[in-house]
């Protein structure tokens, strides 16, 4: 172990040695009850009790020294000493409860030590019942100290731990008593003023609670009003320098002392000890206090929040900026595209330009001219129009015309066929640059309605359910889950929470259970690592219904390739897409094709670009990709949350759904991708309900048996097992033909609730 490890153990133990000084002389001079709890609460947290017992001992004999105090601790010492061996030895974890009730079982001495007249039995009993009180509130005040950490938010019942802690210690500190001075002054000088800085609102409640030790170590009751009052003193002038907030105090103490006589016993030099121990906290480097005021610094979750939905303003507006450039650029594409007409449809302007370029300079020209009593742009017209007609050109299929009247027939003819071949290649070039401009138009549209789907999205002010929080953290504290943070807020009767959890406790059933005590059922919507062994978890409202799917597929007989490929993918917790494509034939061409086309609808989809836009991108993708290649494309994307199916098909079979009562079939159309530059698909949108079985199938399976046979399988069949279902269809089409690629996907609605 490293030197300053020892020396930061050293210190530690010192503290809880002080703490258990300070616990054992915690009375009013008849009962002292906290003597032992805080020893349970250490030993709850795995301290080494061979050195706590020791130091419970010796604090209990300078808190009261007699043979009273040593019973009492040797009692608790040997318990739950014995207890803890046994424990370790069965390898049972030592629980909180079980301390608690060795706690009490070694406490029970104290009914009969002092004696056994009936006030004695009053007050052994109420010393019984506050030692296990006490430490109860040990075991929790030190779990939240050494195990989960200072920093994060507290529970109710840590909160409320705290306080008594804090009450009995400093009812141990004002029985420090030296002819009538109160040494535990100066703790509370410091502490009054540090508490409210550091821990705001809470840090009243911590005074408060120190009056209420105060008060029951002296009687006085002044005590307790005065730490009310000082305490929001203090907290309303927390963000003034110490000083300033240090004569406020004193002032009043002074007053309510030497002017008021609150006090039954004021004596001027606590006064004095109260002024010291506030100086010293004034006197305190700032870059010192400002380094504790991290460390429990006040709860700062609003600010946080509302930086939370100022940013998503921020990026509202410029998402919306965004989307419009990418409209920008869409319309400037679009005014970008000016396709050559078709060659059949530009015979003027080629015989204008034939003209021009052999006629102009040719002497020849003025006869030709009035010959025809026109340009000679005419002749060139007929002398084009044969050779598109054609499809070739030479001397001897000329016009009459030139052969009666040009002198430069040759020439003519294989110019004008170089214009026509010319025409054609620079058309063909123009057509795959307006496809491309096209491709690029269709995907900026795309985007374009993604960035405006977003933008619409986080302009809606998230609203926090921190009641909701509170509650959920100190349930996962009490079944010992440590959560850092919890977020909720609700949207549209959807509930969604980021829990920042100990790493240890990730996969602990608990966490999910109180999530769907607090907000219903849950799902896992995505999981973040962080440094210092914490993990987010963010959860949703779980859809009603959900789905599993199975799949069953063939190879061609005779093909290593298969043309086939399907796709199930969460597209996000509502909603799943389901997908078969059929690239036509067999072979490593067919399932090339396919699954490019596959791996398009899962980028796409996974983008989130809506369907009318995808469809077409990809239809183009591969017509430029490959013009003998086509895909049959089967989707189906079932939205979970509002129970319905979109089948959408390009020249797809039918798909089959399997209803409670009856078979549903649900048609097929459209080309398949691939064959057109432009297509429509066959979209039919049909409600769920749990218990309804989807059907999807290839060309191999719908060629072979037909939609009748499906419809059969699976009527005759009535299995909940999607992979079974699958498996079965594909069997029957298999025993009837193996002359092609066969895939069948099948997906359960099941309720979810």
């Amino acid at each position: 172990m490293k030197p300053h490890k020892n020396t930061r153990l050293i210190l530690q133990y010192i503290a809880f040695f002080i703490l258990f000084i300070l616990s054992a002389m915690a009375s009013n001079g008849v009962i002292r009850p906290f003597g032992i709890g805080l020893f349970v609460g250490l030993v709850y947290c795995r301290k080494n009790i061979w050195l706590l017992a020791p130091m419970l001992l010796a604090a209990a004999l300078i808190g009261e020294f007699s043979w009273q105090s040593i019973l009492l601790a040797g009692t608790a010492i040997a318990i739950i000493t014995v207890a803890y061996y046994v424990h370790y030895l069965l390898k049972k974890r030592m629980q909180a409860w079980h301390l608690l009730i060795y706690s009490f079982i070694s406490q029970l001495p104290v009914l009969f030590i002092y004696g056994l007249s009936p006030e004695r039995l009053v007050s052994g009993a109420v010393c019984l019942v506050l030692g296990t009180t006490y430490a109860l509130a040990s075991c929790v005040v030190c779990h939240m100290v050494l195990v989960k950490g200072i920093r994060y938010r507290a529970t109710a019942k840590e909160e409320l731990s705290v306080g008594m802690l804090i009450a009995a210690l400093t009812m141990g500190l004002m029985r420090l008593l030296v002819w009538d001075v109160r040494f535990g002054y100066l703790a509370l000088g410091f502490g009054y003023l540090l508490a409210p800085r550091m821990l705001g609102e809470k840090g009243v409640f911590a005074v408060v609670s120190s009056g209420l030790g105060a008060w029951a170590a002296t009687g006085d009751l002044a005590f307790l009003a005065l730490a009310a009052v000082w305490g929001i003193a203090a907290y309303t002038l927390r963000l003034k320098h110490p000083i300033f907030a240090l004569l406020v105090l004193v002032s009043t103490d002074l007053a309510c002392g030497l002017a008021l006589h609150l006090y039954d016993n004021y004596f001027y030099v606590n006064t004095l000890l109260f002024a010291l121990g506030g100086l010293a906290l004034a006197l305190v480097p700032p870059k010192v206090r400002h380094t504790w005021e991290k460390c429990l610094e006040a709860d700062n979750d609003l600010g946080v929040r509302y930086l939370v939905n100022r940013n998503r303003l921020d990026l509202y507006t410029k998402l919306n900026g965004v989307s419009s450039v990418l409209t920008d650029m869409r319309l400037v594409l679009e005014g970008g595209i000016a396709s050559l007409p078709p060659l059949a449809n530009n015979k003027n302007k080629l015989a204008k330009e034939l003209s021009r370029t052999l006629c102009v300079e040719c002497e020849n020209r003025p006869h030709c001219e009035r010959v025809l009593s026109a340009s000679t742009a005419v002749a060139m017209y007929d002398l084009i129009s044969r050779g598109i007609e054609l499809g070739r050109l030479n001397q001897l299929e000329m016009p009459a015309f030139f052969d009666d009247n040009c002198p430069y027939a040759r020439r003519v003819v294989e110019r004008c066929a170089a214009l026509l071949d010319d025409y054609v290649a620079r058309k063909e070039v123009c057509d795959r640059v307006d496809d491309n401009k096209r491709i690029m138009c269709e995907q900026l549209s795309g985007l374009g309605g993604l960035m405006t789907d977003l933008a619409t999205e986080v302009k809606q002010v998230v609203s926090y359910d921190t009641t909701t929080e509170k509650r959920i953290i100190e349930d996962l504290s009490n079944h010992n889950v440590i959560a850092k943070e919890c977020i909720v807020y609700r949207d549209k009767g959807l509930a969604t929470a980021i829990v920042v959890v100990r790493a240890a406790d990730v996969d602990k059933p608990d966490l999910d259970i109180t999530l769907a005590k607090h907000l219903g059922k849950m799902v896992l919507k995505s999981v973040t690592n962080h440094t210092a062994g914490w993990v987010s978890r963010c959860y949703v409202t779980a859809p009603p219904l959900g789905l599993a799917a199975g799949q069953a597929a063939s190879t061609k007989k005779g093909s290593e390739h298969t043309g086939d490929t399907f796709s199930v993918l969460p597209l996000s917790t509502d909603k799943t897409l389901l997908a078969v494509c059929d690239g036509m034939g067999s072979g490593i061409e067919a399932s090339g094709g396919a699954n490019a086309a596959m791996a398009l609808v899962e980028s796409f989809y996974t983008a989130g670009i809506d369907d009318e836009s995808i469809l077409g991108l990809i239809n183009k993708l591969l017509v430029v990709r490959n013009e003998d290649c086509f895909q049959a494309l089967d989707m189906c994307v079932v939205d979970l949350r509002h129970k319905y199916a979109d089948f959408i098909k390009l020249g797809a079979p039918e798909s089959v759904i399997r209803r409670a009562d009856r078979i549903e079939v649900v048609e097929g159309g459209a080309l398949p991708l691939g064959i057109l530059e432009n297509v429509t698909p066959k979209v039919s949108r049909v409600p769920l309900v749990a218990g309804d079985m989807i059907v999807m199938c290839s060309d191999g399976i719908s060629e072979t048996i037909g939609v009748d046979g499906v419809v059969r399988m699976t009527e005759q069949n009535p299995t909940t097992n999607p992979k079974t279902l699958a498996r079965l269809v594909l069997e029957d089409a298999l025993f009837v033909s193996e002359d092609d690629d066969k895939t069948v996907l099948c997906a359960r609605i099941f309720d979810n609730v």
